[in-house]
């Protein structure tokens, strides 16, 4: 235990004493009496003392949060499978091999405005905009 802070704080808890106890011990803490009340009445409900039924909402929540973290994980590691999935199909072989045959050229096409666009082969997103524009717009 750290007598420093013993000594700044004569209520702190001996965390020792707690960590040796193979008993339940008491946990208090302050609340609106409304909270209480409320508590009180649902602890009734199922047949639960009050501080049967706190402990139980206490580890339940911790459960939630976990639950709840496990699944924020499963739809970031969605998310980041879709994205991977679409860097895949962006950066494809095909694409990445037309970008190495053609940098540095300058191609002559129409635009999606239908302008006629010269541009110099750079970037892969280059390679994709001449081969997306090649295409013919249907008229609707």
């Amino acid at each position: 235990m750290n007598n420093k802070y013993v000594k700044y704080n004569p209520k702190a808890l001996n965390l020792d004493a707690i960590q040796e106890s193979n008993a339940k011990v008491t946990l208090g803490f302050k609340c609106d009496h409304e909270l209480k009340l409320q508590l009180a009445q649902e602890a009734e409900e199922y047949g639960l003392t009050l501080s049967s039924y706190t402990e139980a909402l206490i580890e339940g929540a911790e459960q939630f949060i976990l639950l709840k973290n496990k699944e924020e994980k499963k739809a970031l590691t969605n998310i980041i499978e879709e994205q991977q999935r679409k860097i895949n199909f962006y950066e494809a072989p095909l694409l990445k091999q037309l970008l190495y045959d053609n940098i540095n050229k300058e191609i002559n096409y129409i635009n999606e405005k239908g302008q006629n666009t010269l541009i110099k082969i750079q970037t892969i997103e280059d390679v994709f905009s001449v081969i997306i524009c090649s295409f013919k717009k249907s008229k609707g």
